[in-house]
């Protein structure tokens, strides 16, 4: 299984980082994210799959196209201001009255009313259709806004510091996983939620946190100015460890979030398509819930580059 685990690893980052390489030392006409664009479609699609065959464990949904039409519509509506830099060569509009994100919200709100007019029209009895409807909302809120936010990390403030509030995003939530095994496999003893992972303990917990906080102390300090060029601008020692601790716990409440999901559903993994890892909702889970408050700290300038 380790084997396996390390073999799926490897892939997966040896991808990830050459996307990241050609995305930020050759963007196409400048734009940013465009290369990293199939990767994240792939995941977002991927990840409502594995929602939705999480969720027919427990309720037998009639219709699931409407949730990926909904997801996939608001990654391509999250991805509207990039597109319009490519076409037309201009940033987009400050003054549209519905800014990047009001594309992904109308999106959202119109998948929803879709699913409803949906479910109108296959209702037959009562009884279901509660459960029809959430059960096709929750993968476009969960896995398709949720990714709204990673794209809005990598257009924050350009081509240079969106890729490296996109970096340091996953670079410290990831950094988070492994210092929360860690610690826990050496110090665990206190379990944090033994109903949902019996594996996961208060003091693994604490010490991914603490071992996020120094890994965003070490990126804005070192990696950023060596790997990018550049320096923090705004920014000291207790604002990146603020940065690390607020990402690694959305991060781990994310975890925690798709164990839910996977132990109501009596499942271990979301796939097992991903050898030794799972699936790919196992590998994003914490992703998707630090992807908002990541995103906030920068428009927030908690660190500005």
């Amino acid at each position: 299984m380790l084997r396996w685990r390390l073999f799926s690893a490897t892939i997966i980052i040896a991808v990830m980082l050459g996307s990241v390489v050609l995305d930020y030392q050759a963007p196409v006409r400048g734009v940013p994210g465009i290369w990293l664009m199939p990767i994240c479609l792939f995941a977002a699609l991927a990840g409502c799959n594995e929602v939705l065959s999480i969720i027919r464990t427990r309720i037998p949904l009639r219709a699931t196209w409407p949730a990926y039409v909904g997801t996939l519509g608001i990654f391509v509506t999250g991805c509207l201001p990039l597109f319009w830099q490519l076409l037309s060569g201009e940033p987009y509009p400050a003054d549209c009255p519905l800014g990047p994100f009001g594309w992904p919200l109308a999106a959202a709100a119109a998948s929803v009313i879709g699913v409803f007019v949906v479910e109108i029209f296959q209702f037959r009895e009562p009884g279901q259709s509660i459960n029809q409807v959430a059960g096709c909302i929750l993968p476009i809120a969960y896995i398709g806004l949720n990714f709204a936010f990673m794209i809005g990390l990598r257009s924050h403030g350009g081509h240079q510091a969106g890729m490296v509030a996109l970096v340091s995003f996953i670079f410290v939530t990831k950094i988070s996983d492994a210092g929360a095994y860690t610690f826990g496999r050496l110090f665990g003893r206190t379990k944090l939620a033994p109903a949902l992972s019996p594996g996961k303990t208060i003091e693994g917990s604490l010490g991914g946190i603490a071992t996020s906080c120094l890994a965003s102390i070490v990126f804005f300090l070192y990696l950023v100015p060596w790997l990018f060029g550049v320096n923090v601008t705004s920014g000291n020692i207790g604002t990146f460890a603020l940065y690390g601790m607020i990402v690694a716990t959305a991060g781990m409440i994310g975890d925690l979030a798709e164990s839910l999901l996977k132990r109501d559903s009596s499942q271990k993994d979301s796939s097992t398509w991903l050898p030794g890892l799972g699936g790919v909702l196992d590998i994003i889970d914490s992703l998707l819930f630090a992807a908002l408050p990541a995103y906030l700290c920068w428009l927030g300038k908690l660190i500005v580059i």
